[in-house]
């Protein structure tokens, strides 16, 4: 194999290893993205199922 034969070869092997970097680096931002989200969405359930106990907690002393 010739310089430019192998110069050509180290470029193309460069950009698949920067695009299988790119691509590893967006789907573990998605997967963090939605995790972040589905943690976020369980606190809100935890939460709100908590303030409904409260309420049905005060409710049921009050009467």
């Amino acid at each position: 194999m010739d310089a430019p034969a192998r110069a050509a070869a180290a470029a193309a092997a460069t950009a698949a290893e920067a695009a299988a970097l790119t691509a590893s680096t967006a789907a573990t931002a998605a997967a963090t993205t939605a995790a972040n989200a589905a943690a976020a969405a369980a606190a809100t359930a935890i939460t709100a199922a908590a303030a409904a106990a409260a309420a049905a907690a005060n409710a049921a002393a009050a009467v």
